[in-house]
């Protein structure tokens, strides 16, 4: 699998107010990779969303997808203008990653994925979520517009 692309029936509000309920600190890197440029917000690794009952059908489908793989990590990022995710990839997860969307929109620029040495689009709206492998680089371009981008990250 390179990568899986859905969309699951949550209500996405609710998650966004457990988000905003829970803080959150201004990162403008990565504390294990500081040449990757983040600028956004972003939960510590303690809060652990995937433990969060509003995301349990996610975490279903997660479950389903990866043969009940145990997620070892999951944090949130919120992205505003000028914030920008640098091409990584997640080592530390076992085999997959997955970024779920309670709020994102059109004019926000999507998740790219290195596929074939070149870096691909994956458009998504609210309530989209993306599994893929562990060792694909991706990254976020820069965010040019005001409202927020709010995406949830599994490593599995």
């Amino acid at each position: 699998m390179t990568y899986f692309k859905s969309n699951v029936n949550l209500d996405s509000s609710a998650i966004i107010e457990k988000i905003e309920a829970t803080g959150y600190l201004w990162r403008e890197s990565n504390p294990g990779q500081p040449n990757q440029l983040h600028n956004m917000y972003n939960s510590s690794y303690d809060i652990s969303p995937h433990l969060w009952p509003e995301l349990q059908p996610l975490i279903e489908q997660i479950n389903l997808l990866s043969n009940d793989l145990p997620i070892s990590k999951s944090w949130f990022h919120i992205m505003l203008k000028g914030s920008v995710i640098s091409e990584h990839i997640h080592p530390n997860a076992i085999k997959y990653v997955c970024s779920y969307y309670p709020q994102i929109t059109s004019d926000h620029p999507p998740i790219e994925l290195k596929i074939d040495d070149v870096y691909v689009p994956i458009e998504l709206q609210t309530n989209d979520f993306i599994l893929f492998d562990k060792d694909i680089w991706h990254r976020v371009q820069e965010q040019n517009v005001d409202h927020r981008r709010i995406t949830i990250v599994f490593n599995i």
